[in-house]
């Protein structure tokens, strides 16, 4: 006789230690060369620092930073939150979550 399977199981959430919740405002990567997974890297993108700037010191010794030179790196940063390496399945998946929760927020927002 087989054995019957539970109608309904229970799933517990459990954070890891090092668990972190960070902005994002996109991703960059694609398909892996096994071509048997995707990498996604979680950016969050903003207004480049500089690297350094030279100000300007005027008579009385107060330091005009606006008039100086700005080193910048670029003008835009990405900065990497976290890289997801994910199977095409839960790719897929993960983006039928998203898209649904996405309109979910949409409809509540009108």
């Amino acid at each position: 006789m087989a054995k019957e399977l539970p109608k309904d199981i229970s799933i517990v959430f459990e954070k890891n230690k090092d668990s972190k919740t960070f902005p994002v405002t996109g991703a960059w990567g694609g398909i892996n060369p096994d071509t048997l997974s995707l990498t996604v890297h979680l950016y969050n993108e903003y207004t480049s620092l500089p690297n350094s700037i030279k100000a300007e010191v005027n008579d009385e010794g107060k330091v005009d930073v606006n008039a100086g030179q700005r080193i910048s790196r670029g003008d835009i940063t990405r900065e990497v939150q976290g890289t997801m390496v994910l199977s095409p399945e839960h790719a897929l998946s993960l983006a039928n979550w998203l898209t649904n929760k996405a309109r979910e927020a949409l409809e509540k927002k009108r």
